[in-house]
């Protein structure tokens, strides 16, 4: 499994630069001013390319899962649903398709392990036992499910945690969460370090807004570009950050504008390793 620690390069859809050019505007510059390689996926139906596009398990090969999540099964939001086939993928890399639904936002991986919602179970009608055997097949790892955030309609794992290494995970400020809730999800993560960020969502007055979810960055190699929200736990997040991971260079980028649509930094890009320069 190729973790975002070990990636050098990153893609995001064309309708991210038309849509939101102030946000694309700074991203480009703290990308460009830290040679990190990015390039723009044509022919897609909405901003949120972690979700379509394939998961990199090494650096020649990425699976593609089958991407038709409920929540996008409405008239409202089916037009939204990005084709694959549409899509041109980088040449390096071989692809493997899977018939498992299963989105990218919903795949958190370090070098060893994956984590992912049960989301995953309500999206596919197999036995959980037949569902966990075929994604370990698949991604070569360790596959650990916590639980789904009620609160949040797509149910994915980027909301909720990251890998910062293969034994450390941020996580959103438990307390935020009911103590059944967060029982479960620290017992699934026992193993781990736990490094907790604060998350701010009761402040949006806006339905479905990501705003105050800080663990949704976008990592490429030792460069973090960081969700702000200008409210005042931006300070502590950025602080926690800077503390826990000195080696690693932190860019806040203030992305209120797509936040306001459900998703974040993480779901706007598709990072890779890739061996040749984009």
């Amino acid at each position: 499994m190729i973790p975002d620690w070990n990636t050098n390069s990153v893609y995001f859809s064309q309708l991210l630069q038309e849509g939101y050019p102030y946000e694309w505007q700074n991203m480009l510059q703290a990308m460009t001013d830290n040679g990190i390689n990015h390039d723009i996926i044509k022919s897609t139906n909405d901003i949120w390319c972690r979700d379509y596009m394939p998961i990199q398990t090494t650096v020649t090969e990425c699976i593609s899962f089958r991407y038709s999540p409920s929540y996008l099964n409405s008239v409202k939001y089916r037009h939204l649903k990005t084709d694959l086939k549409n899509i041109t993928l980088p040449s390096s890399l071989n692809t493997t398709y899977s018939d498992i639904n299963l989105d990218g936002g919903n795949v958190v991986r370090s070098s060893n392990t994956v984590i992912i919602t049960d989301r995953v179970f309500e999206e596919n009608n197999q036995k959980r036992s037949s569902i966990l055997d075929k994604l370990e097949q698949l991604l070569q790892c360790k596959v650990i499910i916590i639980p789904s955030d009620p609160e949040d309609m797509t149910g994915h794992s980027d909301g909720i945690v990251r890998f910062m290494a293969d034994d450390k995970i941020l996580v959103n400020q438990l307390s935020f969460y009911p103590k059944s809730w967060r029982n479960k999800l620290a017992n699934a993560l026992k193993s781990f370090e736990l490094i907790e960020l604060p998350i701010s969502l009761k402040l949006n007055k806006i339905k479905d807004s990501a705003n105050g979810v800080y663990v949704n960055f976008l990592q490429v190699g030792n460069v973090v570009l960081f969700p702000i929200f200008q409210i005042s736990s931006d300070d502590i997040a950025l602080e926690t950050m800077i503390r826990s991971f000195p080696k690693l260079t932190i860019i806040p980028i203030d992305v209120r504008s797509i936040g306001n649509e459900g998703g974040l930094l993480n779901c706007v890009s598709w990072n890779l390793k890739i061996e040749s320069s984009l």
